[in-house]
């Protein structure tokens, strides 16, 4: 379980599910995913990692292994 702070600018805390997954070849990844359209920014994390929003607007954080 992790517990993430309110941004700043945020009015209320995000109450959705985010997912995460280790991967091995993040690079890779990313530029498969930057083909479909799928929003894709900086993670909060200092490991090399980024948060994508798939079409429905779920929030998936990717992490290099």
């Amino acid at each position: 379980m992790e517990l993430y702070p309110l941004t700043k600018g945020a009015p209320e805390p995000d109450k959705s599910v985010r997912l995460g997954f280790v991967v091995t070849d993040l690079g890779s990844i990313v530029s498969q995913l930057g083909s479909t359209g799928v929003r894709i920014g900086p993670s909060e994390r200092n490991a090399p990692a980024v948060v994508i929003k798939d079409p429905d607007g779920r929030t998936i954080e990717l992490t290099q292994e």
